[in-house]
């Protein structure tokens, strides 16, 4: 159904390990008893891509092939690329990302979390909770470290595999070290500069691919564990300094900006006031170490990013769609990103 995230089976194709919590949305599978790369792929994305022939209509009234040019189709012929693609493309097929979860959850280094199918296939997740002891900035407060592999199936855009950390108690997410810049670069255990995000293009498929990418997910895998002692120092320097009403209106001047003349549209006023409820009110804002806190100032910019943050829903797309994308990698990572890069001066300056 065009307008409604991808229906399979009555199903919505999103499935979740439900010990972890209901999802915001409320759709899909609930797994019970952890999930397995394959169950997931099975509930989620059980089909297969290949290439078609692109064709232009002629001025003969006839179709006519159009030559290096082709579409990605999944199976039953269904356009699942935005744009047409050339010769050199190359497939890479949903069970390949279960073949890299599969080593990764065989050697006990993570649980599947949740995965899911947005924009009619074109975009396929699946997250994972790394394992190990949760991290607590402050006591009742567990952060959760998780990698994300996600397959771009629109012929624009490259494979990716993400390091997040997600808070327990309200399932905000942030990137790793507190909101680390998306294109900066990490040092793993041995001195090796590691990107927090790997992109992998379409030049390539089938076994040298998953092996490039398991390498690149066992990397990521490395440096959360080995940034666990920065993320907890960022957090906790957060939780240790309480924030002024001037540093709110700084923040919210940073993510909700004002005009060019400097005056407030009606829709930013009532995000500001949203965002002062979440400061104030949130989920886990009652724990007594979070109260007025840096820290409770960031949880509430992403529990509003995850939560709350509209989205512009484009033709043939639904708001589930939009959201999640968004979830994933759009506004809402540049509004947590914005907004952790300021709390961290502000913290410094104190």
């Amino acid at each position: 159904m065009a307008h409604e995230i991808e229906i399979v089976d009555g199903k919505a194709a999103f499935a979740y390990n439900v010990k972890n919590g209901l999802p915001w949305h409320g759709l899909g599978h609930k797994i019970d008893g952890g999930m397995t790369p394959t169950e997931a792929h099975n509930l989620v994305c059980n089909w297969g891509l290949k290439k078609q022939p692109a064709f232009i209509l002629g001025d003969d009234g006839l179709y006519h092939e159009v030559p290096g040019q082709f579409f990605v189709v999944r199976d039953g012929n269904q356009v699942v690329s935005k744009t047409s693609v050339g010769p050199h493309y190359q497939e890479f097929q949903n069970s390949d990302a279960v073949r890299i979860l599969d080593i990764l959850q065989d050697e006990d280094m993570i649980e599947l979390d949740t995965a899911g199918s947005l924009f009619n296939g074109r975009r396929i997740f699946f997250s994972a909770k790394i394992k190990g002891d949760p991290i607590e900035v402050v006591p009742n407060d567990p952060v959760y470290q998780n990698i994300q592999l996600i397959l771009d199936h629109s012929g624009k855009g490259a494979d990716k595999i993400m390091s997040t950390n997600v808070r327990i108690v309200c399932n905000n997410t942030f990137g790793m070290a507190l909101g680390e810049a998306r294109n900066a670069t990490m040092v793993d255990g041995d001195g090796n500069v590691v990107n927090p995000i790997t992109r992998t293009n379409h030049r390539t498929s089938g076994d040298a691919k998953v092996d490039k990418m398991r390498d690149d997910a066992l990397r990521i895998l490395g440096v959360a564990k080995n940034k666990r002692d920065e993320f907890i120092r960022f957090g906790r320097m957060m939780a240790a300094t309480q924030i002024n009403s001037e540093g709110l209106k700084g923040l919210f001047d940073t993510v909700l900006p004002p005009d060019a003349d400097g005056n407030l549209t009606a829709q930013n006023y009532n995000k500001r006031n949203r965002l002062l409820e979440l400061f104030v009110g949130g989920t886990g804002q009652d724990n007594p170490r979070v109260q007025g806190t840096v820290w409770a100032a960031f949880n509430a910019v992403t529990e509003y990013a995850d939560h709350y943050l509209g989205t512009r829903v484009t033709k043939g797309n639904s708001e589930i769609d939009m959201k999640m994308n968004s979830y994933i990698d759009g506004n809402s990572a540049n509004m947590k990103e914005q907004a952790f890069n300021y709390l961290l001066n502000y913290v410094q300056a104190a």
